[in-house]
């Protein structure tokens, strides 16, 4: 992942080195290619560089324009680059026959102003500072796939892709949020939003447009998911556009200066994105090498999968495949600053080495880009069956033949489920909020905060209930922090990681279908199978199940990293801050020991305990020496 920083005086100080080096040192590892720095009238903007497009050149960002008036860094790819191109040729913003995505963002900012990022197809982050009408302009893509943070300093506004550059530019060190710390205990996920863990220090949400000048500071959603309905007389027109839109969304995702890594872990996710690359390459399109990446279990029952992914293998005949044994990838294996990882903040999960593991190999291998199915469940309705909200599209007369489905994933008996059925769309809004604050509470070590949840990134009313969950868990805070965290790791791997599925096209697609091209008659994710009829082997479309890698994180936990839980449990710095009942935690910790089968719950309290308390211990050391060198060079506008 690249890296954007950006500090912007709005009552138009001249710019100043000292403004910007500290992020630049913050974000060494997002910029292994190295750094420039520029200094444009009253704004200071550097860019820390990895190369990962084929049209990008070396210390091209940051761009100015218009004699200096307009400076721009960003962290974007572009997917519809021939649609932009048209347009911004017409109007004379473009000649370079191949201008790189920076080029062409900048251009879209000069013919279509604020209204530029609703154009865009492509993960993208970026700042763009007017020093003629003191404006700064910020935006992210719909998902959040690349991050944006910012903050005010006086009367300078900070923008960076990582908390650390944001709170290394402040003049003072920020104050901890108290308010998000209790939250992250206590599994309220829709802080991670649009706040951090630094009061002040706030997060730009995805879908979401910033503009600050001297009369204040404006946040506001400039796209909303959600369209019309798809209802095809052809039943086969859905799996011709799924194709299509699938392997359009691997294409540009393969869009690269050198090899290509898919992690292909042999789910039915990350194999249709292989197969299409695969597919893509036997039809003789130019495209860069394809290497397929596995962590291989042995040990690990629920996690094997060496059945799907041999026969993913052979499928894919061609492709240079590494399998890395991974029996050894138990959580907290690399935790804290295990490692020299830079944790700029709390992190959500104890599996960091299960990630690390290919994404550091598929970089010793030449890969700078790694793409992964993170999204597919959220998009193609995983897990359908275990969201007893998905009865709401169940009519009446197919419901005894679904209910049994809903009961064995949603571990619901039949009467709860038939009587949520039918009350649930009757209840009120309170009602419904009262009701799934209890059911939420039982894995917290504090309580929750009862009322009405932050504000969802969502759109139109959604056309089935299927369509409100998938929009609801990709729209909501759970997988916001699951994204930041996977871009942390993907920095200190020295790669680009690209998720085909969370394709704006593609989302929006699934989330105008019936419900029956999601889950029927006890299958999930059933457009999906139809579509890869074909192109995926038998075994892997029609898999049965998932795996599972709860064991990893028991093995961790209860064997090999319990002398460091019981060391952090020692003088433990959440409790000093009041956060937590010490008598409370050490309970919970017995109980979990003591009893293999009914602290589920608790269970995932003592994770979210474990990675803020390796967090707060971090920030009383010296910040880790980065394994970049990156270089800086400078030039004024």
């Amino acid at each position: 992942m690249s890296g954007l920083c950006l500090a912007a005086d709005l009552a138009g100080a001249p710019a100043e080195r000292g403004w910007i080096e500290p992020m630049v040192a913050a974000s060494a590892e997002r910029g292994r290619d190295g750094a420039r720095l520029r200094l444009a009238g009253a704004a200071a903007a550097a860019a820390v560089e990895l190369l990962t497009s084929p049209e990008t050149r070396a210390g091209e960002l940051p761009l100015v324009a218009d004699g200096g008036r307009l400076v721009m860094v960003a962290d974007c790819r572009l997917d519809n680059r021939e649609e932009l191109m048209a347009p911004l040729r017409s109007a004379g913003l473009v000649s370079d026959p191949r201008p790189s995505d920076g080029q062409l963002l900048l251009a879209a900012y000069r013919l279509w102003g604020a209204d530029c990022p609703r154009r865009l197809l492509g993960d993208f982050a970026f700042a763009l500072w007017d020093d003629r009408e003191r404006r700064l302009l910020c935006a992210r893509d719909p998902l959040g796939v690349r991050p944006l943070h910012y903050a005010v300093d006086g009367s300078r506004l900070i923008a960076a892709s990582g908390v650390g550059a944001v709170v290394a530019g402040l003049a003072r060190s920020p104050a901890l949020d108290r308010d998000f710390l209790r939250r992250f205990l206590a599994g309220e996920h829709e802080h991670w939003l649009s706040t951090t863990a630094y009061r002040g220090v706030l997060r730009l949400p995805p879908a979401h447009l910033l503009t600050a000048d001297p009369s204040g500071i404006r946040v506001e959603r400039y796209f909303r998911f959600g369209g019309q309905p798809r209802r095809y007389g052809r039943p086969e027109a859905y799996v011709e556009e799924l194709r299509e839109l699938l392997q359009t969304a691997v294409r540009a995702r393969l869009r690269a200066p050198g090899p290509v890594a898919v992690l292909a872990s042999g789910g039915l996710d990350s194999s249709s994105i292989a197969c299409a690359a695969h597919r893509l390459q036997g039809a003789g399109e130019s495209l860069p090498p394809v290497r397929l990446y596995t962590c291989t279990f042995e040990r690990r029952r629920a996690a094997d999968e060496r059945f799907y992914q041999q026969a993913l293998w052979q499928r894919c005949a061609g492709f240079e495949v590494t399998a890395l044994p991974s029996d050894d990838g138990w959580g907290l294996r690399r935790f804290g600053r295990d490692g020299g990882f830079r944790l700029s903040e709390p992190e959500i999960s104890v599996d960091r080495f299960v990630w690390l593991r290919p994404l550091e190999r598929a970089r010793a291998d030449g890969c700078r880009v790694v793409l992964s199915g993170v999204g597919g469940d959220q998009v193609f309705g995983g897990d359908s069956y275990g969201v007893p909200y998905n009865l709401l599209d169940v009519g009446w007369p197919e419901l005894a033949g679904e209910l049994p489905h809903f009961r064995r994933r949603s571990g619901r008996s039949a009467a709860w489920l038939l009587a949520y059925r039918l009350l649930r769309p009757r209840l009120g809004a309170g009602a419904r909020r009262v009701l799934g604050h209890f059911d939420r509470q039982r894995d917290a070590l504090v309580p929750r905060t009862p009322g009405r949840p932050a504000s969802r990134l969502g759109g139109r009313e959604p056309l089935t209930a299927a369509a409100a969950v998938s929009r609801g868990l990709l729209t909501g805070g759970l997988f916001a922090g699951n994204l930041l965290a996977l871009d942390r790791v993907a920095a200190h791997a020295g790669v680009e990681l690209r998720l085909p599925l969370l394709d704006r096209r593609l989302v929006d697609f699934f989330l105008s279908l019936p419900a029956d091209c999601l889950r029927q008659n006890g299958e999930e994710k059933v457009l999906l199978r139809r579509a890869m009829r074909g192109w995926l082997p038998e075994p892997v479309r029609t898999r049965p199940g998932y795996a599972h890698f709860g064991e990893l994180v028991e093995a961790g936990l209860r064997r090999r990293e319990r002398a460091r839980v019981e060391r952090l449990l020692d003088g433990s710095r959440v409790v000093a801050l009041g956060l937590v009942d010490e008598r409370l935690l050490r309970r919970r910790w017995m109980c979990y020991l003591e009893n293999r089968n009914s602290n589920r719950y608790r269970f995932r309290g003592l994770v979210r305990w474990l990675c803020l308390e390796a967090w707060l211990r971090s920030l009383e050391e010296p910040s880790p020496v980065s394994v970049a060198s990156t270089g800086q060079r400078e030039s004024a506008a």
